[in-house]
């Protein structure tokens, strides 16, 4: 298992890079966000009140993998379960593996 870089919103670690470029998997965030003036603080209470805005019925429909990714990582966000690093690697490389089919 190799280290992934933690999201600034969400502050899981699912970044292949640290460049702030790539978007979290779980939220969406980017560091381009910034520039429309959006702070991670703000955007991260979004995330727990509303859920990922990147996460539709029709993403969860066709990428079981993402759903089930989604739902462990809100629930570790609202402190439902304790992180499992190797179990949040294991779902993020099934939605990738979903993602390349």
């Amino acid at each position: 298992m190799f280290k992934r870089s933690t999201c600034q919103c969400c502050r899981l670690p699912t970044l292949l890079s640290s460049d702030g470029f790539e978007p979290c998997t779980v939220c969406g965030w980017d560091d381009t966000r910034l520039e429309d003036g959006l702070t991670p603080e703000t955007a991260r209470e979004h995330l727990l009140q509303n859920g990922p805005a990147n996460q539709t019925a029709e993403t969860a429909l066709s990428n079981p993998a993402r759903m089930e990714l989604i739902a462990y990582a809100m629930s570790v966000l609202n402190g439902h379960e304790k992180l499992d690093s190797a179990l949040l690697e294991s779902l993020l490389l099934a939605d990738e593996m979903a993602q390349d089919f």
